[in-house]
């Protein structure tokens, strides 16, 4: 249980971190959709490891399907992501540079990993 509370205090912390980054970019008017979704990403990821430590602390079959399953399913996604970002990079309807690129897509890649996670442990 110690593991678990470990994850929801980093988790809290991080989502502190989270909020005051958002107020003071609003605050400053300086608001970067980026930079934002980076933090709640790693806000988000130990509130989801605190729900599902006791599934995965066990290493079952159960634990290797939901790993196995989430990371094919967070594959197709990510293939799903980079021809979205390239088509509407290319229509010119928003323009990202290399660093927001990566930047984007690592945030949508754990968020997509660890939500399939969660989902996935849910169902099975």
């Amino acid at each position: 249980m110690s593991s678990r509370r470990n994850f929801i205090i980093v988790g809290i912390i991080l989502s502190l971190v989270f909020a005051i980054k958002l107020f003071s970019s609003i605050m400053a008017d300086n608001f970067s959709f980026i930079e934002i979704l980076l933090w709640g990403t790693l806000a988000y990821i130990p509130f989801v490891l605190a729900v599902l430590y006791p599934q995965f602390k066990q290493q079952d079959e159960r634990t290797k399907f939901i790993r196995q399953k989430g990371m094919f399913v967070s594959f197709i996604l990510t293939i799903v992501y980079l021809i979205v970002i390239t088509l509407i990079n290319r229509s010119d309807l928003i323009i990202l540079t290399t660093q927001d690129l990566i930047q984007l897509l690592i945030s949508l890649v754990f968020i997509t990993i660890f939500s399939s996670f969660l989902i996935l442990a849910k169902k099975h």
